[in-house]
């Protein structure tokens, strides 16, 4: 599974100063965030993720967590990571090799292929 900072996402937005007037912050989107914040604690994350360990660990199974940064940028194809590999924020399109993919799902067999390989590197270590 993908590694979240459950309470970074849910850190509130820091206020930026306006450029000319003290004492005047730009809108940092704070209303939109706040929303998303009450719905990572609606949904309840960080239980999820203990409760989900703890099912792994019943059945002798093992959780591994994965690094996102860069995951979704990655072509499962050709393995070439690249910012302009995500054209769009659904669409993914390799520019070395062409491979076209929806985003999420490229970013899902990513996250499948990159959870055995941490497993083993942690196993030899």
């Amino acid at each position: 599974m993908e590694k979240l900072a459950v309470t970074g996402m849910v850190r509130r937005a820091r206020p930026g100063p306006g450029p000319d007037l003290s004492g005047v912050f730009l809108a940092n989107g704070q209303a939109g965030k706040s929303g998303l914040s009450r719905s990572i604690h609606d949904v309840g994350w960080g239980v999820f993720l203990g409760v989900l360990r703890a099912g792994a660990a019943s059945v002798g199974r093992v959780v591994v967590e994965v690094d996102a940064r860069r995951i979704s940028q990655c072509c499962v194809a050709c393995g070439h990571v690249a910012r302009e590999n995500r054209p769009t924020w659904a669409a993914f399109v390799c520019v070395r090799c062409g491979h076209v993919a929806d985003a999420d799902e490229e970013a899902a067999v990513n996250i499948l292929r990159a959870g055995p390989a941490r497993r083993a590197d942690a196993r030899a270590a």
